[in-house]
């Protein structure tokens, strides 16, 4: 039996997230900011996205990224990111020996 429909594909999660560059939580704190597709419920414990609309999505953002007003943000000066500007919380370990916590 031969359909009309276009090639479409159901992709899983892992797919989708090697596709996009994006990691799982990054792709559902899209989603549900509405700024990535909805998944589509396959079954009770399966989801997926339609190829389709990754495809889309991939297409935009490659698109917004072209745009003069993206193209000037990404030249111009780079901050040096540490810990303190990242928002990453500081190294754990062990601090550093002081002369005066050393005992002799």
């Amino acid at each position: 039996m031969q359909t009309d429909f276009p090639e479409v594909r159901i992709h899983r999660l892992p797919y989708v997230s090697a596709l996009t560059g994006q990691s799982p939580a990054q792709i559902a704190r899209l989603e549900r900011a509405g700024l990535f597709p909805r998944r589509i419920k396959l079954s009770e414990r399966s989801s997926g996205w339609r190829s389709d609309e990754i495809q889309n999505w991939i297409s935009e953002r490659t698109a917004a990224s072209r745009t003069p007003e993206a193209q000037a943000k990404a030249h111009e000066n780079p901050v040096k990111r540490t810990a303190a500007t990242s928002g990453q919380a500081p190294r754990r370990g062990r601090p550093p020996k002081s002369a005066a916590s050393v005992r002799g």
